[in-house]
């Protein structure tokens, strides 16, 4: 999981935790150029308190959470996209163009999906999965597509799935 989700979400965070995470939200610019001594003045913790922060945050310090945090800032920066998912298409525009540009959203919305996935997650959804005698999905609109599509995988490995909305 993305360490900017993480320190958004401050699940079992302590108060200071969630002191120095509201510190690195709010000033995301300048983390890159702090130590770990002028980030404990900054938020009048200690250097333990940042560490400890850290380690909840998966992590082995704070010098591997400052390069872990610049490769995100990198990503999110060459993940900007030029075509807007309200309207990815003008009027006027050929048909190339226009299948071309939804495919472009597509391959940017599995990406950007795909950095916020772990391991352990989905070795655990997969675990579930397999375990399950029953599966639900639930979904409306659009969604349904994928939903039918996923059960339709499921069911060719004998797994019981059921559409709710249907």
């Amino acid at each position: 999981m993305k360490i900017l989700t993480q320190l958004t979400d401050m699940n079992n965070f302590t108060p200071n935790e969630k002191s120095i995470a509201s510190y690195i939200l709010t000033h995301k610019e300048l983390m890159l150029h702090l130590n770990i001594q002028e980030l404990a003045k900054a938020t009048y913790t200690s250097h333990s308190a940042i560490n400890r922060l850290t380690h909840k945050l998966g992590l082995s310090g704070f010098k591997e959470f400052s390069i872990k945090l610049a490769r995100e800032f990198q990503q999110d920066a060459q993940n900007i996209s030029n075509i807007d998912p309200n309207y990815p298409f003008a009027l006027g525009e050929s048909s190339l163009q226009v299948a071309k540009d939804i495919a472009e959203l597509m391959k940017e919305t599995i990406e950007k999906n795909f950095a916020f996935m772990d391991e352990a997650s989905l070795t655990e959804a997969a675990h579930l999965l397999d375990q399950a005698k029953r599966i639900f999905i639930y979904a409306l609109g659009d969604s349904q597509i994928r939903a039918k599509s996923f059960q339709n995988k499921l069911i060719k490995i004998n797994k019981y799935v059921v559409i709710t909305t249907e």
